[in-house]
């Protein structure tokens, strides 16, 4: 690029992929926005438990959501216990988060992905690799709202 007389990355886009192509005397330059890891993980790992049925619910306090996700399949009642889970009281009215056991979003293994409600899945994330909890004890007053 320097033939050119300009810096590389005096082009270059936070967030971007810039690609530089030479065709003839003129230099192609496009740039195409990068997909967070993070979220395509968590995509996938949402695809991988509606293509293997898993239960709407939650691993840890076994609660399920009172909102439909969006990106949920046309048979997604069949693995939405809401009915009963209301008459227990165990509904949050946020989407279940798709989950890595070991923390890499790109392992989704149906092994490695769980649903957890908000709650669990921060104190979920906050857990060294022993499983002590480098937060404090749920207190009773939080735990009305797992």
């Amino acid at each position: 690029m320097t033939r050119y007389g300009f810096s590389v990355t005096w082009y270059s886009v936070p967030g971007s992929i810039c690609t530089f192509e030479e065709i003839g005397d003129t230099l192609l330059v496009q740039t195409k926005p990068m997909q967070d890891p993070r979220s395509t993980g968590r995509r996938r790992a949402r695809k991988v438990l509606y293509e293997n049925y898993v239960p709407y619910v939650c691993v840890d306090c076994e609660c399920t959501s009172g909102v439909r996700p969006k990106d949920a399949p046309e048979w997604f009642e069949e693995i939405w216990p809401i009915r009963e889970k209301m008459e227990l009281g165990l509904v949050v009215w946020s989407t279940l988060q798709a989950d890595h056991e070991d923390k890499d979003v790109t392992n989704n293994v149906i092994e490695n992905v769980n649903w957890r409600c908000a709650s669990c899945h921060k104190i979920h994330d906050s857990q060294t690799e022993k499983g002590v909890s480098t937060r404090a004890v749920i207190s009773d007053y939080d735990r009305m709202f797992l």
